[in-house]
């Protein structure tokens, strides 16, 4: 089926977005004091619940999933760091061992089956329980990490859920006003509570990959398909939702992994790119290729609408 015109119409202002030279919003830097004498651990949870707190949100234009890492209307980046937390003494001692702060998770894929179907606060539930009979300090500061993290997590729900009322209560258009109250409705449940149907699976796993992103974590969302293949099969047989009506909502998920894009020649000295650029090709061209790599006519092609119709 054909791209809606909502579709093409996030399509081309993300290709807008990306020729606009963008603004890095600016994180305080300051040590969070009043907790120093908490465990490590626990100061980085912290320190996320504090950015969740914090960091700007918005809306893009027509959307249907809710969180950007990209302020559209004032051109703002939200970057992935994180309000200091480590002391000098504990910076020392991580470089030792080639760690900084900036140090992350890595490219895995987290457990959205898992947030699905248990919610944050469940997950957070289960630390609580799991806290009570935890036998060193480690693991309570751990147990104690994944309750903030959780709480953080409800807390950016929770506010990206208030800005959809507030531009519902702005919206003049009866269609957006129903999507805006709809998508406030969904974050209210998820990803705090089980997903109970497509649009609450497809909004959670968003807005818990955006959270990744907004600590400096660029994970991948893997099998995306499997994640939120019950939810769409249920809906589907009880009428909750169409067919146009899912592929435009998947439609919108995968545009959101541009949101954040930037014409390389805005970010970088274009010589410089263009030197950086040559090398890596030929570096490439030296490289004994995998016997299971991709060749070069079918790896880089681009953004490849998904479709649905089939599971795989």
């Amino acid at each position: 089926m054909p791209a809606s015109d909502r579709v093409t119409s996030i399509q081309a202002s993300i290709r807008a977005s990306m020729l606009r030279p963008k603004t890095n919003w600016l994180i305080s830097s300051e040590v969070i004091s009043a907790n120093v004498n908490e465990p490590l651990i626990v100061r980085h949870a912290l320190a996320v619940k504090h950015k969740f707190e914090t960091v700007p949100i918005t809306l893009w234009p027509g959307q249907l999933i809710a969180g950007s890492a990209t302020l559209p209307e004032t051109d703002v980046h939200i970057p992935g760091g994180l309000p200091d937390y480590a002391t000098p003494e504990e910076k020392a001692a991580a470089l030792k061992n080639g760690f900084t702060v900036g140090s992350i998770v890595g490219h895995i894929v987290p457990s959205y089956p898992k947030l699905l179907t248990m919610g944050a606060s469940g997950i957070k539930h289960d630390a609580q329980a799991r806290m009570v009979h935890a036998d060193n300090p480690d693991a309570t500061a751990f147990y104690t990490s994944v309750v903030i993290a959780m709480e953080a997590l409800e807390t950016l729900a929770e506010r990206y859920a208030t800005l959809c009322d507030e531009e519902s209560a702005a919206e003049t258009g009866p269609a957006r006003k129903a999507e805006l109250t709809a998508m406030a409705a969904d974050l209210r449940h998820a990803p705090a509570q089980p997903a109970v149907s497509f649009r609450q699976a497809v909004s959670a796993i968003w807005l818990t990959h955006l959270a990744f992103q907004f600590t400096g974590n660029f994970l991948a969302v893997g099998r995306f398909d499997r994640h939120v293949w019950p939810y769409l099969e249920r809906d589907l047989a009880a009428g909750a939702i169409g067919m146009e009506q899912a592929q435009e909502l998947v439609d919108c998920f995968f545009l959101k992994f541009n949101e954040r894009a930037m014409d390389n020649g805005l970010i970088f000295d274009k010589t410089d790119f263009i030197k950086a650029r040559e090398r890596n090709e030929a570096a490439w061209a030296n490289a004994t290729p995998s016997p299971t790599a991709p060749s070069a006519q079918t790896r880089g092609t681009g953004w490849t609408r998904p479709t649905i119709g089939s599971r795989t």
